[in-house]
Parts: C-alpha cells; structure tokens; sequence
C-alpha cells in the first residue's frame, strides 16, 4: 500500500492500486477502478469516485461525486454530496456542508 504524505499540487487519479493519502492533495481527485483509497488528509478541490472504493475520514473542501464506485463518508466535506452511481454510505457523526442529492 503507497502512502501519499505532505503536500501534492494538481490533479490526482488513482486507479489499480492501494493508497493512504496522510497529507494534502491541493487539486482534484479521481478514484477509478480497481482502487482502494483512504483519505486521512485533505483534498482542496472536487473528489470524483468512477469505481474502487474510497473512505473519506478526512476533509474535502470542494464537493464528492459517486458515480459508480464504493464511497463511504466518516469525515468532513465542505461541498455537495451527489449520489449518481455505485453505493454511499455516510456515517451519522460525518459532516456534509452542501446539499445531499
């Protein structure tokens, strides 16, 4: 499992591998099929899940899409929620600022 630590400017897709992201992603990020992703830190932009599954126990100051992986919701997110694929969970104590769709 790669670990990503510290500071990551631009845009990130994960795909096909196994990552903790402890640091900050100051971009967007992408999580595609045959992924297994676990936020810790922050993303400062949008989080797009295509398929793999990710956990969010972090923070996401922009909005997270499913459409059409696992997502599952422990932390925080500054956006929207949107629903449009694959299966969502949220977790009763996660914090979600925007609307639910």
């Amino acid at each position: 499992m790669r670990t990503i630590q510290g500071k990551t400017e631009g845009d990130v897709t994960i795909k096909g591998e196994s990552v903790i992201i402890a640091g900050m992603i100051n971009g967007n990020l992408t999580v595609a099929a045959g992924a297994d992703v676990q936020l810790s830190g922050m993303v400062t932009k949008d989080v797009v899940v295509t398929g793999g599954h990710l956990k969010i126990g972090g923070m996401v100051a922009g909005s997270v899409a499913n459409r059409g992986g696992e997502l599952e919701v422990f932390g925080m997110i500054n956006g929207n929620l949107s629903r449009e694929g694959g299966t969502t969970h949220v977790d009763p104590k996660a914090v979600i600022n925007g609307m639910r769709a």
